[in-house]
């Protein structure tokens, strides 16, 4: 008996149950909030959001993002395009999951202007609202957003933002700290994994400030008055998660968290309505049996809705409820197919026994040294006449013996990839992913073909096969920056690496906190670099974004002499519990080394390197340094004390440029020795006056070798 309601004749009632304009049957005794009509038939998850959101209160909500299958990526009031995954970023079981190192975000989402904009109401006072689990606190990630609204034509937002200004604590963050003031008493987090609500209203005050007032778990933490009061207009709004502002190709700050709904209100929402969302909770995939897990999870693995958080029906260990959490299989006990059951595999990055192996239940070679989790257990003796199934190696580490090359290597070409001394000894010009010399023919080029040429900005200039950098306190006025519109890092993903360089000083402390070395990202603020003078006068430093991975070297160098070339190099170790190692050289003797957290790597098609600045872009950065540059090197893994010593000296580099009849010869180390022979067995003998720029006639005259010597 379905029926329907033509236009021109239909009516509404609140009391009666129909009836007419007089009167009808029925009653009830209530107060209606709030009430709607809608042209469908909504889903149960429809009517779950429906009952989170409660009546509006007159104030519109603007945007509104929950994770849920179907939706991962949309608005669901239709103001915002859809999101843009980017980085390692993905949505997963209702879920946006943001990762990060320190400032630098590895995956975050945003609108895509270039798909739409921003379709609602001019925004001037305004709520955001997120829930969300912590899975690093500021030792992983910090000065990263829950939630920004920022406009797509400049620089200029608000959003709630983790440990930028206090370690761990909440803040609003805004452009250039127009509407930001610390909180008060504010909250500290301490714990990661456990879901949170936070939300941050912005209300006009009767003088025309803004009154900013947040909110965790329902409790307001901390209130202000500000001025620079802002909004946001009609197709000029954009919306991030995990970075704490920028643009479609990336912007400061990293968060490390699962972000499970968000939602941008016009207007600003009261404390007892703000407790409400919060003991409401976000809104989740329908469960109609309430045992934990969403029914469409437990209709595309079984069919059914029979399942129990506690089961275990592929008997590999890992319940039902692990098997959602972790993303694994519930019908398959080997979900990545690398001889290991899901349930051994417990992600926490360290081999106990075969029953917690540490590694990845998604991942069947977690260190990816070409060899299965399963076979690895460094518990086992290496064993020459099994090596494919005992290498005794570590699942936790590519090189397990650090002879620097990969378990998998060693095993399929027949070494012991548990002795450091089989193979013997690699070549560390094997190990170089960057090299710039600055010698004719090649000035602006990294000789390994692995970074785009590099650009000169301001007064830098290549002469005589030393790149010359300037600049008067920390302002640079002449630097130089590989040209990411030339082309991007083509090498391997560097997480162990060495940078060494070969510099003379030409002032002290009138140009500081510069760097003679330095690799960044591309996409974000994140680096590491030999640095000179920044937290110490005339004094050498790894300088690292926010300082993440920075430690002042004990006992340290202070620079006191110009016009000596010297050479400094930083290693950077990975190890097992985690934590890098740190090592500063000057002329091949250590100044110093720490352990440190938040190791960081940069990957292919996203590090940049800097000679001058500190850190930055193509068009500029923090730092000057004043220096002469013969030559860089950057290595693929940290090298040793004796090695770092065996570059004490710079390689002779030979620049040959023909001249007419005649090629010329230029070499900058004074104590080479030119020589010459008719045939490469010699007898080799001194060129009279064989000193750099010779010019050597080759038209017409008997063929010759030349060769330079120590």
């Amino acid at each position: 008996s379905a029926s329907s309601w033509p236009t021109g004749d239909a009516e509404v009632f609140f009391g009666v149950r129909h009836g007419s304009v007089n009167s009808g049957p029925g009653a009830i005794d209530a107060l209606i909030d709030q009430a709607s009509l809608y042209s469908a038939a909504l889903s149960p998850e429809q009517i779950a959001i429906l009952y989170n959101l409660g009546p509006d209160d007159h104030i519109p909500l603007l945007g509104h993002w929950t994770f849920e299958p179907g939706q991962e990526l949309i608005d669901l009031v239709g103001n915002f395009p859809n999101l843009a995954l980017k980085g390692n970023a993905r949505v997963v079981n209702g879920q946006l999951d943001v990762n990060g190192q320190a400032t630098g975000a590895t995956g975050w989402a945003l609108t895509a202007a270039r798909d739409d904009s921003y379709r609602g109401p001019r925004i001037e006072t305004k709520t955001l609202v997120a829930w969300a689990r912590l899975e690093g606190l500021d030792n992983v990630a910090k000065a990263g957003s829950l939630i920004t609204i920022d406009r797509v034509t400049s620089d200029h937002f608000d959003g709630i933002i983790f440990a930028e200004r206090q370690p761990n604590r909440w803040m609003n963050g805004s452009s250039h700290w127009n509407r930001t003031k610390d909180f008060a008493p504010g909250f500290e987090e301490t714990t990661t994994g456990i879901l949170i609500n936070l939300a941050i209203t912005y209300e006009f005050a009767e003088n025309g400030n803004f009154i900013i007032k947040a909110y965790r778990n329902g409790e307001m933490f901390g209130e202000y008055e500000t001025s620079h009061p802002s909004s946001w207009e009609t197709g000029n709004a954009e919306v991030f998660f995990g970075l704490r502002h920028g643009s479609e190709g990336g912007g400061p700050g990293a968060l490390d968290a699962r972000i499970d709904e968000a939602r941008i209100y016009g207007g600003t929402l009261s404390a007892d309505r703000i407790n409400e969302l919060y003991l409401k909770g976000p809104i989740v995939g329908a469960d109609r049996d309430g045992d934990g897990l969403p029914d469409l999870w437990e209709i595309e693995n079984f069919g059914n809705l029979d399942q129990t958080p506690t089961g275990d029906p592929d008997a590999d260990g890992s319940s039902n409820a692990d098997e959602l959490r972790r993303e694994t299989n519930p019908r398959n006990a080997d979900t990545d197919n690398d001889g290991l059951k899901d349930g051994v595999e417990t992600l926490t990055g360290q081999f106990v026994s075969v029953t917690d192996t540490g590694t990845d239940p998604l991942d069947d070679d977690t260190d990816n040294d070409g060899l299965k989790d399963g076979v690895e257990n460094p518990l086992l003796s290496y064993d020459r006449t099994r090596p494919a199934q005992q290498p005794g190696t570590s699942p936790h580490h590519a090189d397990s013996d650090g002879d620097r090359v990969f378990d998998g290597a060693e095993v399929a070409g027949g070494t012991n990839p548990t002795d450091p001394n089989d193979p013997a000894g690699i070549p560390i010009a094997t190990l170089l992913v960057g090299r710039w010399t600055f010698e004719a023919g090649e000035e602006l080029l990294d000789t390994t073909g692995n970074f785009p040429p590099l650009v000169l900005k301001g007064d830098a200039q290549v002469a005589e096969g030393q790149l010359d950098v300037n600049g008067m306190g920390t302002t640079a006025s002449g630097w130089a920056v590989t040209d990411s519109s030339m082309g991007t890092y083509g090498g391997p993903t560097l997480r162990n690496k060495t940078l060494v360089v070969w510099a003379t000083m030409q002032s002290l402390g009138e140009a500081r906190a510069g760097s003679l070395l330095t690799i960044d990202r591309v996409s974000s603020d994140g680096f590491d670099g030999i640095i000179f003078g920044e937290r110490q006068l005339n004094r050498w430093m790894n300088g690292s974004s926010g300082f993440s991975r920075t430690r002042d070297f004990e006992p340290g160098f202070e620079e006191t002499e110009l016009g000596t070339r010297i050479q400094l190099a930083i290693t950077y170790e990975h190890l097992e519990n985690g934590r890098l190692l740190v090592t500063g050289y000057r002329d091949g003797e250590s100044i110093g080394q720490y352990e440190t957290p938040n190791p960081s790597q940069w990957q292919q098609g996203d590090a940049e390197v800097f000679f001058g600045l500190r850190h930055g872009s193509v068009t500029g950065g923090p730092g000057a340094i004043d220096a002469l540059i013969d030559e860089a090197h950057i290595y693929r893994e940290a090298l040793s004390p004796s090695e770092v010593m065996q570059l004490k000296n710079p390689p002779i580099t030979l620049s040959i440029v023909r001249v007419g009849q005649a090629v010329r010869l230029v070499w900058q180390d004074a104590t080479a020795v030119l020589e010459s022979a008719d045939s490469l067995a010699g007898p080799w003998t001194p060129v009279p006056n064989g000193n750099s720029g010779i010019e050597i006639t080759t038209i017409g005259t008997a063929q010759k070798y030349f060769r330079l010597t120590k």
